[in-house]
């Protein structure tokens, strides 16, 4: 009997915390749309590594968040190939460029739900050097991004 007790109590609870966070919801949506609505940026810490392989000629680029991942963005300047990773599971996307415009490559990486680490495998033509960005999208309200170069 008690832990019957105990368990209505803390369905109760539950559907309570639910309505509060509805009703903060409705408060914020109503504030986000009129003119005097301030949004707060959520500050995130990367963990970037860009590490040179010798032995396959190719760089790894290691990103690493505390918040799962939505998405991270890839723009470069000059030509470079992305190479599979075996442990990745993001889904790689590929956009249309315009190398008249210094803009080589413009790849989107989707990935999973709880995903903290992506890992990209890069490789340049050697002699040639650029910028390569990085755009890091965390899975969280509201969005915001992160540059790396």
């Amino acid at each position: 009997k008690q832990w019957y007790q105990r368990r209505v109590a803390i369905t109760a609870g539950i559907e309570e915390l639910k309505r509060q966070v509805l009703a903060e919801r409705e408060k914020y949506q109503k504030s986000a749309g009129s003119d005097s609505a301030i949004s707060a940026v959520v500050k995130f810490h990367v963990n970037d590594k860009f590490t040179l392989n010798p032995v396959d000629a190719n760089y790894l680029l290691s990103i690493e968040i505390q918040m799962p991942i939505e998405n991270v963005l890839l723009q470069c300047d000059v030509p470079i190939d992305l190479l599979d990773v075996e442990r990745n599971s993001a889904v790689v996307s590929h956009s249309a460029c315009d190398p008249e415009d210094k803009n080589y490559l413009l790849a989107t990486y989707r990935c999973q739900a709880n995903t903290t680490r992506l890992d990209v495998k890069v490789r340049s033509i050697e002699g040639q050097y650029g910028t390569l960005q990085v755009y890091i999208t965390p899975r969280i309200q509201p969005k915001t991004s992160q540059l790396r170069q």
